[in-house]
């Protein structure tokens, strides 16, 4: 690649970034007791952007061949452009990530199938009404541009999603590993959603009212998406995001710490650098209730008029860059497990696409909850998503990392609950 940008047209009015990826991807799926491979292929490709004649243009190439005349249309798109007042990432001191599993990266379809194997040995603990998806991801990322960047990593990751039902119960897995190791046991990953499911057998619907709700770690992760969508750059600048005023200000409950960490060894969210090459660190979003930064990417910042990047993701090398966060950590608090037992306790709720993004209004139906041993189902969580996250009564002292969220489970007081 590096002969490539060396070999680029230069001037005062050209730069050129080339981004590069190539992703191994093998999926299996099982449903209605069949299985089957949905995917083993390799995909590469090269997105190219240019500014040049005053403009910033973009296009791809899915091979090395076609890059010129990408590049070719890229100028072309350029010229009918503004120019963002940016310029790609010089050479910067890339931090070392671990990010990377051979064992997950070099995996067969064969070993795929062992591990699924054990997975629906403990879904089917009590049935054989279990669906389960598993990926073994793999890829190979790099930058480069006529600045002086340039950088290179590799990621892995194995993802497992398992949905059981136990008749008018359901139980469910979801997560995703860097490394194979910290999966655990292939089999007792199953089985966890084959006991939700018995548990969730026969529900009951909690009285209406207002009180205090747990939402554990695999909720408050969806609970977050909703949040953290008002901290996105582009909203802040075009003042769309109900807190587009308030950097520095204090919204939130103060036991509330939010941070923004790609740093975070073997997570699957993790990199050395954002997808426009900017160095990655670890930012403050929200500490101790107060507003410390939104997520920008270097086009997004410079249209306001300010220093920032570092929130660059991807989708693939077809797209230019958009904001995103990586790592999604939430500081611990002294929440006891034993204290949690008297509150109701959300694991699984569906409806957050209907959330107002801009009042941060939302209603969302529970489909998993207990209180003690009693399991409830049947009722909506409504509010506001601001005054939630501003009345924490309590967090808990355990984090988990829920595909990236690395976060404990947050007690939220004065909730409402509207049965359905």
């Amino acid at each position: 690649m590096s002969d490539t940008i060396s070999g680029t047209m230069s001037g005062d009015d050209f730069e050129k970034e080339i981004f590069f990826i190539k992703e191994r991807a093998m999926m299996l799926s099982y449903s209605a007791k069949s299985l089957k491979a949905r995917a083993d292929e390799e995909t590469k490709g090269y997105g190219i952007r240019v500014f040049h004649n005053g403009g910033l243009g973009f296009s791809f190439a899915s091979s090395e061949k076609a890059m010129k005349q990408a590049e070719n249309d890229a100028m072309k798109v350029a010229k009918y452009s503004p120019r963002p007042n940016f310029s790609f990432p010089e050479k910067s001191r890339i931090p070392k990530v671990r990010t990377f599993d051979e064992s997950v990266a070099e995996m067969s379809v064969g070993e795929l199938k062992e591990i699924f194997e054990q997975v629906r040995d403990g879904a089917e603990k009590y049935g054989e009404n279990a669906q389960i998806d598993i990926a073994a991801l793999s890829s190979e990322e790099r930058i480069e541009n006529t600045i002086g960047f340039s950088g290179s990593y590799e990621s892995s990751a194995i993802s497992f999603t398992v949905q059981v039902m136990d008749g008018d119960g359901y139980g469910f897995y979801s997560n995703s590993f860097c490394r194979l190791k910290d999966a655990g046991d292939f089999r007792a990953l199953g089985e966890s959603a084959a006991e939700m499911a018995r548990q969730m057998r026969n529900p009951k619907k909690p009285d209406p009212g207002i009180c205090t709700v747990i939402f554990e770690p695999e909720s408050l992760a969806e609970l977050l998406d909703m949040l953290l969508s008002s901290f996105d750059g582009d909203s802040k600048r075009r003042k769309i995001s109900a807190i587009h005023d308030k950097l520095g200000k204090k919204v939130f409950s103060e036991k509330l710490s939010i941070y923004d960490d790609p740093l975070v060894p073997y997570s699957v969210s993790s990199s050395p650098f954002d997808d426009e090459g900017v160095a990655s660190e670890r930012r403050a979003i929200v500490e101790n209730g107060t507003i410390k930064n939104f997520a920008y990417n270097l086009e997004t910042a410079s249209l306001e008029g300010i220093k920032a990047g570092g929130f660059a993701r991807r989708a693939s090398y077809t797209s230019p860059p958009f904001i995103d966060f990586s790592n999604i950590v939430v500081g611990k608090g002294d929440l006891a497990d034993s204290e949690a037992e008297d509150f109701i306790r959300v694991l699984s709720f569906h409806g957050s696409h209907t959330a107002n993004i801009t009042t941060g209004d939302f209603g969302v139906e529970v489909s998993i909850a207990f209180r003690r041993n009693e399991a409830l189902r049947g009722f909506m969580i409504t509010g506001n998503i601001f005054n939630l996250f501003n009345d924490i009564y309590a967090i808990g002292k355990k984090q988990k990392n829920i595909n990236g969220f690395i976060v404990p489970s947050v007690a939220f007081a004065n909730v409402r609950i509207v049965p359905s």
